[in-house]
């Protein structure tokens, strides 16, 4: 039922999770660690404006160059974004009520990644594999509790033994530590239409910017001091990160080596990949709020229903329940038999 529509309320704050297709290694990191925004092989003398080199971005700048550029198109109060090498998760809330800007961030930042990652890795097709799974927190300390699991999501998974040592894209420094985080982009698309390599009077660095990658503290953390709000992350990461040592140790396994991420084949993939559970309808601490969201989303589809119906019908003027979308419509296409 919950799959059949996604309802979006201006005051709730969503849990987001995406998988790469195939659970294939996409976001293996190719950086140097001395320079996290360039790809290997890179001089660091590329991000110098006056350097006529063309500056080759990392995994992690691809990702956070994209989120700040979606962020710019669709504002949203991005809570976080946090990614392993095969999946990510994101937390997210409308900004100002206006719950379009969310479909649209997502649209937004999941495609340029999509393509700017391609071009990276020399590869074509699709980088997602499925719709991205976004599930509503019911209250501020399942918003949290959220919050934690993404952060420390590369720790339970065993890849890292500190979220602060991933090698992947994450805004813990930015949450624990008080962090910038900025990336730069280079905007190819205005390149290309001001002539691109047949203009000899231009050249791609022309068109780098830089963009500063705002995460927006949790509703009810917003009005706590930032340093106060920095040790309270800080403090529930490390309970986690603890917590996982110890049952590792206790199931006799360590964690991976930090060194081995960067010699992952990003076209690999598990030789024994995770199977994907259903998606929770909610992320509830009772069962009394569980059935209370799941009747509001049966009232709300008794009125989808028949407006989806009479819109796919031809009716385009009909009233969608507040915090739904049109569906796409389909048009069948008719051939001529030329024979």
């Amino acid at each position: 039922m919950s799959n059949l529509i996604r309802l979006f309320e201006p005051d709730v704050v969503y849990a987001v999770v995406q998988t790469t297709v195939d659970r294939t290694f996409s976001f293996a990191p190719n950086h140097d660690p001395a320079h996290p925004l360039l790809a290997r092989g890179c001089p660091p003398e590329a991000l110098d404006p006056e350097s006529p080199i063309v500056p080759i971005p990392s995994v992690i700048n691809v990702v956070g160059a994209a989120a700040a550029r979606a962020l710019e198109l669709s504002p949203i109060n991005l809570h976080a974004l946090e990614l392993s090498s095969t999946h990510q998760h994101e937390e997210a809330s409308a900004k100002d009520g206006d719950i379009t800007g969310l479909p649209e961030f997502w649209r937004n930042f999941h495609s340029k990644v999509a393509r700017d990652l391609n071009r990276l890795r020399d590869r074509e097709g699709h980088l997602y594999a499925g719709p991205t799974r976004v599930t509503p927190c019911a209250n501020d300390d399942k918003a949290f509790q959220q919050l934690i699991y993404a952060l420390t999501n590369p720790v339970k998974d065993g890849l890292v033994d500190r979220a602060r040592r991933s090698p992947f894209f994450s805004t813990y420094r930015a949450q624990a530590l008080g962090e910038t985080l900025r990336f730069f982009d280079i905007e190819w698309e205005r390149y290309w239409e001001a002539g691109g390599p047949f203009n000899r009077r231009l050249h791609p660095k022309q068109f780098m910017v830089w963009r500063t990658l705002e995460i927006t503290p949790l509703p009810h953390l917003a009005d706590m001091p930032a340093h106060r709000r920095q040790t309270l992350i800080r403090k529930a990461v490390e309970e986690v990160e603890e917590e996982t040592a110890e049952q590792l140790r206790r199931e006799g396994r360590t964690f991976c080596p930090v060194s081995r991420h960067f010699e992952t084949d990003p076209r690999g993939r598990p030789s024994t990949p995770r199977v994907s559970g259903r998606k929770p309808l909610i992320h509830a601490s009772t069962r009394a709020e569980r059935d209370a969201y799941r009747d509001k989303v049966r009232d709300v589809m008794k009125m989808y229903i028949p407006a989806s119906v009479a819109f796919r019908s031809g009716c385009f003027n009909v009233d969608f329940p507040p915090g739904t979308f049109r569906p796409p419509l389909r048009r069948p296409i008719a051939f001529s038999d030329s024979s």
